[in-house]
């Protein structure tokens, strides 16, 4: 783990923010993706930041919730400001994994909720599930810093 990953020196609130400002169509897109209003995508879109950075920080493959997952795929729709914002904050590309099989992503996916509570508490359940619905809620895609 890089030290310098570690998720407490990010304020992923304000980088959502960021982004959001710099890249205006990403409020449209994730607001249709997700199916929530404009006001909710930088909440939704913080959860993006911390999935890939417990992904950098980890250095290995993670599965979001599905929504999560949907709002992720509009930021990588955003080739330049995504390849940007990993290369700038992650120092590498977080690169995206179609698929898996259902056993896999629901390991990887249980991972990402274990790492998300040490680093940051409950997850939201409007945007991660509730525990009962965690391994239903997981996302078909994972992340990883290699190919």
């Amino acid at each position: 783990m890089n030290e310098s990953l570690d998720p407490k020196h990010f304020d992923h609130g304000k980088l959502a923010l960021s982004v959001l400002n710099a890249n205006s169509i990403l409020t449209a897109r994730i607001s249709t993706a997700c199916k929530i209003e404009n006001d909710r995508v930088a909440e939704i879109f913080a959860e993006v930041l911390k999935y890939l950075n417990l992904t950098a920080y980890y250095e290995q493959r993670l599965t979001p919730s599905l929504s999560i997952d949907y709002a992720w795929h509009e930021f990588i729709l955003c080739t330049k400001a995504y390849t940007d914002f990993c290369q700038n904050h992650f120092g590498k590309y977080i690169h995206h994994h179609p698929g898996g099989t259902g056993k896999e992503n629901k390991k990887q996916f249980m991972n990402t909720l274990k790492y998300y509570r040490e680093h940051f508490g409950k997850p939201p359940d409007k945007f991660w599930g509730s525990l009962s619905e965690a391994q239903a809620a997981c996302g078909a895609c994972a992340s990883s810093t290699s190919l």
